[in-house]
């Protein structure tokens, strides 16, 4: 079979199994029928059984790639169009983000200690409150192993997607801006998406809060893990 047909095949696949658990997790509302965990489960045993190398399905289902970055540009959309209502709690909810990645990144790096993990294991979970495009630059800045990192970051925001509507409820946080701030934060894009199943300005909220936390990670771990190396016998 060439590579065209191939190509077709797998991009099928992939799709086919995320639109069906897509459809059958809106029918029962059953939080671990998430779309992205379960296509990464079937793909990945698929191509396990099948021989097929990681490196292969990627470059087949590439357009998938370059299709997510255009779907976070379009993210902008519903910002421009509920704007006038996101600036009502835009200054108190910054101040949130800003506390919430500073206080992830140093309580991360605290827990790793106490935990005596390795310093690879340390280096490549302080960046997994971030995007998955951002944790991988910054673990490869710190020492860290990308991979791990993207993993850890992955994994991260499919926890976020399937328990956090049910934390969220337990906890009686009704809040759309609430909620989109902690969907955001701890969910990263898959967490924005799960915003969006529940309300535009839900989903508004996260997109804010996954943007800016990206640069806050950014910005702050490269720094607070050379003054923790430095402190460091």
């Amino acid at each position: 079979m060439n590579s065209f047909r191939m190509t077709l095949v797998w991009l099928a696949l992939t799709l086919a199994i995320y639109g069906i658990t897509a459809r059958v997790q809106k029918r029962t509302g059953y939080a671990l029928v998430n779309p992205l965990l379960v296509t990464m489960l079937v793909m990945g045993g698929l191509t396990t059984v099948l021989g097929v190398p990681h490196q292969t399905y990627f470059a087949h289902v590439a357009i998938l790639n370059y299709l997510l970055g255009a779907a976070v540009v379009a993210l902008a959309v519903p910002l421009y169009v509920n704007l006038r209502r996101l600036r009502t709690n835009l200054w108190l909810s910054l101040a949130a983000m800003i506390a919430a990645s500073v206080s992830s990144a140093a309580l991360t790096l605290y827990l790793s200690s106490l935990l005596e993990l390795s310093r690879t294991m340390q280096l490549s979970l302080m960046p997994k409150h971030s995007t998955t495009a951002v944790s991988i630059e910054v673990a490869h800045a710190i020492g860290g192993l990308p991979a791990l990192a993207a993993f850890l970051t992955v994994t991260t925001s499919i926890v976020t997607a399937v328990l956090g509507p049910w934390l969220l409820d337990v906890m009686g946080i009704r809040s759309p801006c609430a909620r989109g701030l902690a969907y955001g934060l701890a969910g990263h894009a898959v967490g924005t998406s799960r915003a969006f199943s529940e309300s535009e300005i839900t989903g508004c909220w996260s997109s804010i809060a996954m943007t800016v936390n990206a640069v806050l990670t950014a910005l702050l771990v490269p720094p607070l893990v050379a003054a923790w190396l430095a402190a460091r016998p």
